[in-house]
């Protein structure tokens, strides 16, 4: 049985997709029989959500953290794990030297663009067992910055099946989540719902919480918008099974939405930012359109092109198709099941 000691040591509490990940990836592979131990940040969003594992504390606040040093190199040497894992770059150079010291095995997530520091690259990520860039796009980037080629793979991030059969209704319903701020398009979400207006088979929803929520509810209301607003939602499932369309519409670079593999992942059409790796989720035409997201013409007309219930159906159809065959928990966790074989 592979040992894992699984870092997610950012006292963050709050949701996000770099905690999403280490909740969704320990619990499966937990469930495939590996033997995880999670070292946490007392009382984080991680701890909060992982009932039922072994676990150890401590607190990276920063890059070298000396206290966090000592606690993890005490918890491995201690529990003998094979593998450890950094999921946040605050970890990565702790990770590499606790795992060197002790001579086990390291790997580290990247989710992030932006890498700044060629020293991280060069010297850190380049001396892993492997780096997992969450895109394409992002392993390219890596690349670029002075990580050796031969370290770095792609992994998608990890998302559940979810159900792909649609209810009968007569409405398109157009769905938002995320954080409800500018750089992620929230004010293009509601101009869009402005524009189509005339149309009444559109409905909005809106599932997130942030800074342009309570001006984001101001203006549908002013506007007399058909937009309805979830706030957060620990579990977003039930509103795409709802939803015929997600709409991705990040204007700044990263590295990949999860937002959109669990679009796919419940059948939903997509139309995306071009920014970042969203474009890996989408075939253009085929399960939707990618757009400047401040284009709102681009977001109406693509809008309006699955107005016909045929051409909506065949588009959700084939984002399920590319959700099974690129992005599935199966395929995801088969890949990281052979790297760690060939690893130890």
């Amino acid at each position: 049985m592979k040992k894992i000691l699984w870092l997610a040591t950012n006292k963050n509490p709050n949701f996000g997709g770099i905690e999403l990940h280490s909740i969704t990836f320990a619990k499966a592979l937990k469930e495939r029989g590996f033997d995880i131990t999670l070292c946490l940040s007392k009382e984080n969003f991680v701890d909060k959500h992982t009932e039922g594992f072994k676990k150890c504390y401590t607190t990276t606040n920063y890059s070298f953290d000396i206290k966090a040093f000592k606690d993890i190199y005490s918890f491995l040497k201690a529990q003998n794990q094979d593998i450890v894992v950094a999921n946040n770059a605050k970890e990565y150079e702790i990770a590499l030297l606790v795992s060197k010291l002790l001579r086990k095995k390291v790997i580290a997530f990247r989710h992030m663009e932006n890498l700044k520091n060629p020293f991280v690259a060069k010297f850190i990520l380049s001396k892993m067992d492997i780096v997992y860039a969450v895109s394409q796009k992002l392993k390219d980037e890596l690349i670029s910055k002075g990580v050796k080629k031969d370290k770095v793979k792609v992994l998608y991030n990890l998302v559940d099946e979810g159900k792909v059969e649609k209810p009968l209704k007569n409405t398109i319903k157009l769905l938002f989540v995320g954080k409800v701020t500018e750089s992620k398009g929230i004010w293009e979400f509601l101009y869009l719902a402005k524009e189509l207006k005339p149309y009444k088979e559109f409905e909005f929803t809106v599932v997130g919480d942030g800074d342009a929520l309570i001006g984001a509810k101001a203006f549908a209301k002013e506007n007399n918008l058909r937009i309805s607003f979830a706030g957060f939602q620990n579990n977003t499932y039930p509103y795409y099974q709802d939803a015929d369309i997600v709409l991705v519409l990040s204007k700044y670079d990263e590295a990949i939405s999860r937002v959109a593999i669990e679009a796919l992942a419940n059948g939903c059409a997509l139309i995306g930012s071009y920014v970042g790796g969203i474009k890996e989720a989408i075939e253009e035409g085929k399960n939707g359109f990618l757009v400047n997201p401040t284009d709102i013409e681009a977001l109406r007309k693509n809008v309006l092109y699955f107005k016909n219930k045929d051409t909506l159906s065949k588009a959700q159809e084939y984002s399920y198709y590319i959700y099974k065959s690129k992005f599935s928990k199966e395929a995801i966790l088969k890949r990281f099941e052979d790297d760690i074989a060939n690893l130890i």
